[in-house]
């Protein structure tokens, strides 16, 4: 359920049926956070790292996460936001994120995340056969992109 709020709200000025629904909406949001887990970064912190990784492939891809119900993103898809060929490595993929995420503890109000909030899903061997966002992250970047 999306329920923008821009203001300070006045729970006095509200009709009974507008609490309930806020009450409903607020008791789904805290189900889903202690079935989940805490986000670590705020929908306002995913905007910032988005807007400093720019339109990079990891940028994409954490767009493309958001899109997911299960926040995954395939390896050959991960080649195809890098116009590469899908039979080469990903080594170091997560870096121009690290960098990002790194520059904005700097600036302040950003948590050091490591690693995050792209991780790397391995499989049985050693190359990377997606990448992926955590459950409890899909709701802040969804509402970072507005998915």
């Amino acid at each position: 359920m999306f329920l923008p709020i821009t203001a300070m709200l006045d729970l006095r000025r509200l009709a009974t049926p507008e609490l309930h629904k806020l009450r409903d909406a607020l008791t789904v949001e805290l189900q889903g956070r202690d079935e989940l887990g805490e986000s670590s970064l705020r929908p306002e912190q995913f905007e910032r790292l988005l807007a400093q990784l720019g339109d990079c492939a990891q940028a994409q891809v954490l767009r493309a996460a958001a899109e997911k119900d299960d926040g995954r993103v395939t390896r050959d898809q991960v080649f195809a936001f890098l116009g590469r060929s899908a039979d080469g490595r990903l080594n170091g993929f997560r870096k121009p994120i690290d960098r990002a995420v790194a520059a904005l503890v700097v600036e302040g109000d950003f948590p050091a995340v490591t690693p995050g909030p792209l991780y790397v899903d391995y499989g049985s061997g050693v190359a990377a056969e997606a990448f992926y966002v955590q459950p409890a992250d899909l709701s802040s970047l969804r509402a970072a992109v507005g998915a």
